[in-house]
């Protein structure tokens, strides 16, 4: 099946033009309808733990302001969003009333961000996730994105127009079952790539299911794919990941998610992480 709902989480940053433009292009190239969901944070989170020294007029001065600045941030973005959208001729509809062509909506909730993402990214095909910033931890609705949909996410950078053409898809295999997962999350792409590269190390070339089984499996699908053999001889897997995905021109990288128990328990290392941090091109992550 094709992707047909993408949800983007946004929030007001230097990067959240670039974001939502990458979004709608995304859209565009997908024939796809993309939601873009943005979270009022509940004021009173935004208050020091210990507040029993602040009078409740300061606290409710403090609340107020927190909330207009809220509503503020949400009217700055939809303007920009409604901009995008003409520049790019997207038409705004609701989620199913145009299945058959690229459209945009946009969501406002009120509550805890990754709470919100995690509920809402069960009934997209695909969750688009900026790059985090930081990675130790990473931020808690990109964990949501990634642990509580069930959906695959794509991981776009932050300070370009990047959208995703899947024109030359590589995939990172390691035989595993997040692995597999990824590919299928991912034929939508793969379908409409004009080359797809089965990206393994040669210790695990071999390993059931090998590379050459993923090639014939692709194949029974109508995707033709070639192997390339990563060299891992002076760098990590992630690195070769990234530094081959580039030699040879592909434009999405699909792997699959980190295998440990929780998200933040992966930032000591590992494929996953070196991706979150260093990753140039969008990524599509299925855990």
């Amino acid at each position: 099946m094709p992707f047909k709902i993408l949800l983007m989480p946004i929030r007001e940053s230097d990067t959240s033009a670039e974001l939502m433009e990458t979004g709608l292009l995304t859209a565009k190239r997908f024939n796809a309808h993309l939601d873009l969901l943005y979270v009022h944070p509940n004021p009173e989170e935004m208050l020091p733990f210990d507040t029993f020294w602040i009078s409740e007029s300061i606290k409710s001065s403090v609340l107020e302001i927190a909330e207009r600045n809220a509503r503020d941030q949400a009217k700055r973005l939809k303007s920009a969003f409604d901009e995008l959208c003409a520049r790019h001729e997207v038409p705004q509809r609701v989620r199913g009333e145009s299945p058959e062509h690229a459209s945009a909506g946009w969501l406002e909730e009120r509550g805890p961000r990754d709470v919100y993402t995690g509920c809402l990214g069960r009934l997209a095909d695909v969750v688009i996730m900026p790059k985090p910033a930081r990675t130790e931890p990473p931020p808690s609705s990109f964990e949501a994105a990634v642990r509580e949909t069930g959906r695959p996410v794509l991981m776009v950078p932050r300070k370009t127009v990047m959208p995703v053409q899947a024109k030359h898809v590589a995939i990172g295999w390691n035989n595993s079952k997040e692995a597999a997962q990824a590919i299928a999350a991912a034929r939508p792409c793969l379908r409409q790539a004009d080359s797809v590269t089965v990206m393994v190390t040669e210790k695990r070339r071999n390993q059931r299911p090998s590379a050459e089984e993923v090639v014939t499996y692709l194949k029974c699908h109508g995707v033709e794919a070639g192997i390339g053999i990563l060299d891992v001889r002076k760098r990590s897997v992630g690195e070769a990941l990234l530094a081959q995905s580039k030699e040879t021109g592909a434009d999405l990288l699909v792997v699959g998610g980190y295998s440990r128990s929780r998200l933040r328990e992966m930032v000591m290392g590992g494929v996953t992480a070196h991706l979150l941090e260093h990753a140039d091109l969008p990524v599509m992550l299925v855990h």
